[in-house]
């Protein structure tokens, strides 16, 4: 019978993948993932601390905002000020009506502003907003203290503000009371918690009175 032979190829031609070759894939393989998952790592840290740190920029702007309305707070007939009468020679008395301008009797010292009701406080959640400690509302996740020094007396003041919160991974405050925990005068002593503990945001201005 004439015809076309088929060729079928052999047994020894059909190869498949040996186990070296398939090892060798598994750890290119667990190489890239690595990477990867590294590289996630990386990028949900940096977007974690860009919120943080723009939460925090909020706070430092609302704290230079509310300073500079407590430093027209002043101004004769103040309930505060019934007896007095607030002249440009008399405004170092003056300032003793504000909230918390009047701190500037202890200068270049960092403070904690207290709590006003309706004004707000020191404290804020990881949302930026008012909390009051004391109450116990929610978890504080920034604190802000407030440093003041006169730029010309009785006339224009210079206005520090601190926003701090944890690092990533920092043990909290007990309660959640970050604010009541950080003395601001021996933040980062030996007689307070490491300052290699938190996060720090400053900003300044200046306060005219």
């Amino acid at each position: 019978m004439s015809g076309t032979a088929l060729h079928r190829p052999s047994r020894g031609n059909a190869r498949g993948y040996s186990a070296i070759e398939v090892m060798v894939a598994m750890s290119l393989l667990a190489v890239a993932s690595t990477g990867i998952f590294a590289l996630q790592k990386v990028t949900i840290t940096g977007n974690s601390r860009a919120k943080n740190l723009s939460v925090a920029s909020q706070i430092g702007r609302t704290w230079l905002e509310r300073l500079r309305a407590d430093g027209a707070s002043w101004n004769y007939p103040a309930p505060a000020h019934t007896n007095v009468v607030c002249t440009s020679a008399a405004k170092e008395g003056c300032i003793s009506g504000t909230t918390w301008l009047r701190n500037i009797s202890t200068p270049n010292v960092w403070f904690k502003p207290a709590d006003v009701v309706g004004r707000g406080g020191a404290a804020f959640d990881a949302q930026g907003r008012d909390v009051t400690e004391a109450a116990g509302a929610a978890p504080t996740a920034y604190c802000s203290h407030v440093r003041l020094n006169w730029m010309y007396p009785n006339e224009l003041l210079r206005a520090e503000v601190r926003v701090f919160w944890l690092k990533d991974g920092g043990e909290g405050p007990v309660g959640g009371k970050l604010c009541e925990e950080a003395t601001p005068n021996t933040l980062g002593s030996a007689a307070n918690l490491p300052l290699g503990r938190y996060h720090f945001a400053y900003f300044t201005s200046s306060v005219s009175v």
